[in-house]
Parts: C-alpha cells; sequence; structure tokens
C-alpha cells in the first residue's frame, strides 16, 4: 500500500505489542518494513513498559540498527502500576537500551 500510494509521508508503524501478538516475530516485522519504517511504537508483551512484559527488546533494536532506523521511537503503555511509576521505567529502558538520558 506504501508504494501504491507513493509518497514520502506515507510509510509503515510496527507497534512491538501488536507485532508480538500478529507477526512471526517483531524482528521480522521491523525487517519486512525496511526503509518504510517511519515509526515505532513500544510496549511489552502485556501492553506494559518495556522490562515489565517478555519481549525480547535486544532483537527488536538489532532489527532496527539492520535496517538503520533512525527515526520516532514512542511509546503506548498502560499507566499501571500508575502512570508515574510506568512513565519512569520507559525512561530507565530507554537509557538502558539506547543510551538516551531520562527526561
Amino acid at each position: 500500500m506504501v508504494e501504491a500510494v507513493g509518497h514520502p509521508n506515507a510509510g509503515v508503524l510496527v507497534d512491538t505489542f501488536h507485532a508480538s501478538l500478529e507477526e512471526p516475530s517483531v524482528e521480522a516485522a521491523i525487517g519486512e518494513a525496511g526503509g518504510r519504517l517511519l515509526h515505532v511504537r513500544i510496549a511489552d508483551s502485556n501492553r506494559r513498559a518495556p522490562g515489565w512484559g517478555e519481549l525480547d527488546f535486544q532483537r527488536a533494536l538489532k532489527a532496527l540498527e539492520r535496517i538503520g532506523y533512525r527515526s520516532w521511537l514512542s511509546a503506548e503503555v498502560i499507566p499501571s502500576p500508575t502512570l508515574e511509576a510506568a512513565m519512569a521505567q520507559v525512561a530507565r529502558w530507554a537509557y538502558e537500551a539506547l543510551g538516551a538520558p531520562p527526561a
């Protein structure tokens, strides 16, 4: 569909939560999207913050490196046990996984 639209602003979003349920692997979904990937939304296998479920985010990050992904990464997680705790976990994960300081 992206090719049919033929516009540089049309692309693919990979949501790690949905990809873990619907695809053979999150890494395969990232690889298949390739250069059409414009946005990655992270959530663990239970829709909680990364590290609070079963997803192997290191494999997903390696897949992003392989395709040269350098664009948006956002989190859509349930606010559990609280919104503040979930967002703090996302920030900790980002710092540990990506080397970005927590905001």
